[in-house]
Formats: C-alpha cells, structure tokens, sequence
C-alpha cells in the first residue's frame, strides 16, 4: 500500500513542479515518519510532529495548503484529524488526495 501511495505522491510533486516553475520550492514534502527508532528520536527533536500532511505548499495567492494523500484503505490518524482541525480554524486549507485529477483540481484552484 505505501508504494501506491508514494507513487502518487511523486506523481502529483513531480506534475506540479513542471507544469508551475514561477512556484518551484513552495511546495515540499513533510517527513512524517522515521526508518527507525533512532532517527525518530532525532526527528522528533527537530521538530518532526505526529499528523501533519504529506505535502505543504504556499499558494499564488499566500494560503497554506496542507495535503494527505490517502491511497486505497488508508484513513486518517487521530493526529491527523487533530491537525486538519487546527489547520482549518487558522484559515489553512487542508485536502485529503486519493488520485492524480483532484491534485490536479486543488492545485489549478490555488495557483491561479
């Protein structure tokens, strides 16, 4: 599951990336999640927090944009939802993904 997820996270970066290039480097991925307990230790301690979205981007217009991508049965985390929550009463916007087309779709909405 997590390869299909990856692989649509690259998709859509790697989309964005061409096909916006005056927005190149206002859009990063988020590491959520350490290949071990060590580097966890390390992360967390650097300011890696439970729940935030899988990629961030600073709109054209200025706007937070947080997006999860969700692949197959994947489903929020409490910290997560937690997140989402917070995001959206601070006026961020937060989009759970699950194809290629509605990146697309938020993407064209935030950039123009």
């Amino acid at each position: 599951m997590k390869a299909n997820h990856n692989k649509l996270q690259s998709e859509c970066f790697k989309w964005h990336w061409n096909n916006y290039p005056n927005s190149r480097r206002m859009m990063w991925m988020n590491l959520n999640n350490a290949p071990n307990a060590k580097l966890g230790a390390q992360y967390k301690a650097l300011g890696m927090v439970a729940g935030v979205p899988d990629i961030s981007f600073v709109s054209a217009s200025g706007l937070f944009v947080g997006i999860e991508f969700k692949v197959g049965k994947d489903k929020q985390s409490e910290a997560q939802i937690d997140v989402q929550a917070k995001m959206s009463q601070r006026g961020a916007y937060y989009y759970i993904v699950s194809d290629f087309e509605t990146f697309k779709e938020i993407v064209i909405l935030h950039e123009t």
